[in-house]
């Protein structure tokens, strides 16, 4: 009994895995993509490999039915022509069809990864929208303009940011009472047309990013007030993006190597007056908190020397070379060479109008020529010596610099028109 009870049941299995094939072919209905293995749900194959299994295109764009009766004697035949006329389709991670197009511009980051910037322009950005592209929309009052291009036209304020070439991305949203825009570029390399489509993008594993945005609202009819935000920084996609911070990242050619020579430039704040010139007195220079003013002197250049004191005047410009490699330990110190130095400050006693200025040997342009920041400047236009003091910085090299500012005009008051605006790095 129990041998014959392990026969049914294995006959009944046998049946079981059958009856939907012999069913199918028995009515006439035969299904060609039924398989007796593992069953198989064409909506998860990659496009790739659903395309073979369902013929899409057939029934989207010709409405054609393998088990429907033909006749074009009413409707018109349309000839078959390339399914990629209106572009190629575009699926997400998942399978699922997105949209048909063509890929114009991509800009891409991922993080870790190395080369992980990447910014793709195809030849039809230039052919087709000759490097400007330009979407809007609009529902009633709200209104949307989105344009990736080269040489845009944009101005948030005359302090903060203004070009008449602008490469990047510019978002704009307005209503009746606020308006709202978004920027962002790769400013370090805002890329260039590819030669073909499937070339590759221009990538980057240290770059510099800037991201700007102005809010403004109308108060009343004649009024308003406008908040902006300005950043740039430098980033590497080799570390994980929450490691990057809108103060940037000290990476790449940057730590190439070490800062060896500090370049400090003292010039008139107001040179067109030729009077009343920046006047220096004494130096000084600590590394790691430590004063090596001794050990490391530097080379001065330019200037007048009248009474004591240099003198820069109109034109003439002061310029202080510290030779860092010249450092000495002293009994104070914790290092015992100058690539052990984690900061560096400079102290100088300075009067009357002046403007300092700051490089060094890393702090340079393509070129290798120093780009130098100003670090330090007079209030006002002082000629007689009555603001005399000490004055110190700490140097590093700049990774990333920030903009703050508040803004509010008021338009035709009375017939006058009123702008202003402040701003905070």
């Amino acid at each position: 009994m129990t041998r014959l009870t392990i026969l049914l049941l294995y006959c009944g299995l046998l049946l079981g895995t059958q009856l939907p094939s012999a069913a199918q072919r028995a009515t006439g209905f035969d299904n060609p993509y039924y398989t007796s293995a593992t069953e198989v749900a064409p909506s998860t194959l990659v496009p790739s490999v659903r395309k073979w299994y369902q013929p899409q295109r057939l029934y989207e764009l010709y409405d054609w039915r393998q088990d429907q009766y033909s006749n074009y004697a009413r409707n018109p035949y349309q000839r078959y022509n390339d399914v990629f006329l209106e572009g190629s389709p575009f699926y997400d991670i998942y399978g699922s069809y997105i949209s048909q197009g063509w890929r114009v511009y991509n800009w891409t980051e991922d993080y870790p990864t190395a080369s992980g910037s990447s910014i793709f322009k195809s030849p039809r950005f230039s052919s087709w929208f000759s490097n400007v592209l330009i979407s809007s929309s609009h529902s009633g009052q709200f209104h949307s303009a989105l344009m990736v291009g080269d040489g845009i036209r944009t101005t948030l304020t005359p302090l903060t940011f203004s070009k008449p070439r602008f490469d990047g991305v510019q978002w704009d949203m307005m209503s009746d009472k606020y308006a709202l825009t978004l920027l962002t570029s790769r400013i370090n390399n805002t890329g260039v047309v590819a030669g073909v489509a499937g070339e590759a993008g221009v990538k980057f594993s240290t770059f510099t990013n800037m991201w700007a945005a102005k809010g403004q609202v109308s108060i009343g009819d004649f009024s308003n007030v406008g908040l902006r935000f300005v950043n740039a920084a430098h980033m590497n996609s080799n570390i994980p993006f929450g490691d990057n911070s809108l103060k940037g990242q000290l990476s790449g050619p940057m730590n190439n190597d070490f800062v060896r020579l500090i370049i400090v430039r003292i010039s008139d704040d107001s040179p067109e007056d030729g009077e009343g010139g920046a006047l220096l007195s004494r130096w000084r220079i600590f590394a790691n908190g430590v004063e090596h003013t001794d050990d490391i002197a530097p080379v001065v250049e330019g200037g007048f020397r009248r009474r004591g004191v240099i003198e820069a005047s109109g034109t003439d410009v002061i310029t202080l070379t510290f030779n860092i490699e010249d450092f000495s330990p002293t009994v104070d110190d914790e290092i015992d060479d100058f690539r052990e130095i984690e900061h560096v400050e400079i102290g100088l006693v300075l009067a009357n109008d002046y403007k300092v200025e700051v490089a060094s040997n890393k702090q340079t342009n393509q070129l290798g020529a120093p780009v130098f920041l100003t670090v330090l400047r007079a209030p006002g236009n002082v000629k007689d010596g009555a603001n005399q003091a000490f004055h110190t910085f700490r140097y590093g090299l700049p990774t990333g610099n920030r903009l703050l500012g508040f803004d509010m005009s008021i338009n035709d008051v009375a017939g006058f028109d009123l702008r202003g605006e402040y701003v905070r790095t």
